[in-house]
């Protein structure tokens, strides 16, 4: 069996709405969407801290766990993380949820989401964003550079937002990369400091395109920062 997916939901303040606002869905997909279940990200983070943080240490725990399970867990706990981070700001209702769902009914391994973020417009009107999972790994690092993980996303469609999990320590020059081909709606780039701060950049692609970077931080407390950074995107840099 697969492992199980996640569905992430929330009331986002306006600066995230507009991060999720998206062209019109299929009436197909959209019941589809409607039709997965949704809980709180924030306590299935809290079930998954100590495990997640056990196999940081190598405990005996997660020396018991199986590539498969630590695969579950790990895209759980990325998942939720994303979901609290952009569910938070000062304009938010608080009621963030996410959900796994159990069965494999649900959801196929060869598509091109891994979750599915569910939250409301001003108007009230509930919508949906799938999202994908990808890791930047700390293994062998000469095999992948960022710039050709990226190139890899221009055979995914419109409406799908995309999110490295970075697991190695590594400098990202956005005015650097080329995003010219991506069909993506969304990209984004996060991570983990040893001192557990976790840090999300990135936001529309019309946005990064233009020059502008979206920046969260999640610290200590469990409080969000947010601000935006704009930078020389990479056909202006690249005209220097």
């Amino acid at each position: 069996m697969p492992p199980p997916k996640l569905f992430c939901d929330g009331r986002l303040g306006q600066l995230a709405f507009e991060l999720f606002d998206m062209q019109k869905m299929d009436s197909i997909s959209y019941r589809r969407f409607a039709s997965f279940e949704y809980v709180d990200p924030e306590n299935l983070l809290k079930k998954l801290l100590p495990i997640v943080e056990s196999i940081q240490q190598g405990t005996e725990l997660a020396k018991n766990l199986n590539s498969h399970q630590l695969k579950i867990i790990l895209e759980q706990y990325q998942a939720a993380l994303f979901a609290y981070i952009l569910g938070q700001n000062k304009h938010s209702i608080r009621a963030v949820s996410v959900c796994i769902k159990e069965n494999d009914d649900c959801i196929k391994e060869d598509e091109d989401f891994d979750c599915v973020i569910k939250t409301l417009d001003p108007d009230g009107k509930i919508v949906f964003r799938p999202v994908q999972l990808k890791e930047f790994s700390n293994h062998d690092p000469k095999k992948a550079e960022i710039q050709s993980e990226i190139n890899k996303l221009k055979k995914y469609s419109h409406g799908l937002a995309v999110v490295f999990w970075m697991n190695r320590d590594v400098k990202i020059d956005l005015s650097q990369i080329n995003l010219s081909g991506l069909k993506i709606e969304q990209l984004w780039f996060m991570g983990e400091s040893a001192s557990h701060e976790v840090t999300l950049h990135g936001g529309n692609l019309c946005k990064l395109m233009s020059g502008l970077c979206l920046i969260r931080t999640l610290s200590f407390g469990w409080k969000i920062e947010t601000y935006e950074r704009p930078f020389k995107p990479y056909q202006a840099a690249k005209n220097i």
